[in-house]
């Protein structure tokens, strides 16, 4: 149940991280590209954990992390997309939770 929260959250703050980008109002060339490239990371990441999980959990637990994972992201929005505070951190929790549901998925796959 772990891999699942974590692939939710890997999504959410994907999803914050690009939306961060598509409205990135700054001049940092880097910042932009910063979180571009950890949102599409985590967000790829979730996708392939999200369906590698449908061998470690009945088939509906995957559809409804997924469900949720969006939901998630449009109420965290007013958190992450509004302040520094949400720029600096989508982008960060998004690779760290990217990794981790890798990490948790390829352990209940293969050990």
């Amino acid at each position: 149940m772990t891999t699942l929260i974590l692939i939710a959250f890997a999504y959410v703050f994907a999803y914050n991280s690009i939306e961060n980008c598509r409205n990135f109002r700054g001049s940092s060339r880097t910042m932009r590209d910063a979180l571009l490239l950890s949102g599409f990371f985590a967000q790829a990441s979730s996708f392939v954990c999200l369906i590698a999980s449908f061998w470690l959990y009945d088939w509906w637990m995957p559809i409804i992390t997924f469900a949720a994972s969006i939901l998630l992201g449009g109420f965290s929005a007013f958190w992450f997309q509004r302040g520094i505070f949400g720029i600096i951190a989508s982008p960060i929790l998004a690779v760290v939770f990217g990794l981790l549901s890798i990490g948790w998925v390829v352990n209940g796959l293969f050990f």
